[in-house]
């Protein structure tokens, strides 16, 4: 791990690494900003989890090769979950985003108990 001027770095060694950060912070509800870079190559994944102790969970997931699809210039995944139940995975969707894995974007996650907004760049 190195930190940069421009944010914190990580080099991967071993096959299934991974940098996760944590924090006893709780949010209620509200707005996350998150500025970053996705990481690129193939079986290279990179997520934002927001989740609380009882498992409920919204995320944003970048695939290091855009999910397979190489006509696109990038793609990002969002999703949510209740109470630790993944199998629904049809209540996200993917979006376009610009070179998710050699630019910086913003990805914001807004929620209140009525509806969740995901926003890139505004």
């Amino acid at each position: 791990m190195q930190t940069l001027l421009s944010g914190l770095a990580a080099t991967f060694k071993n096959r299934h690494d991974a940098v996760q950060t944590w924090t006893k912070t709780y949010i209620f509800f509200g707005k996350v900003n998150i500025i970053m870079q996705a990481s690129a190559g193939t079986g290279m994944i990179s997520n934002v989890v927001l989740m609380s102790d009882d498992l409920d969970e919204i995320d944003w997931e970048w695939s290091g090769n855009n999910f397979g699809d190489f006509s696109s210039q990038g793609k990002v995944q969002t999703n949510y979950f209740g109470k630790g139940v993944t199998g629904w995975y049809d209540r996200g969707t993917t979006v376009e985003v610009q070179q998710p894995q050699a630019q910086f974007h913003t990805y914001s996650i807004d929620w209140n108990p009525d509806r969740i907004i995901w926003s890139i760049d505004e």
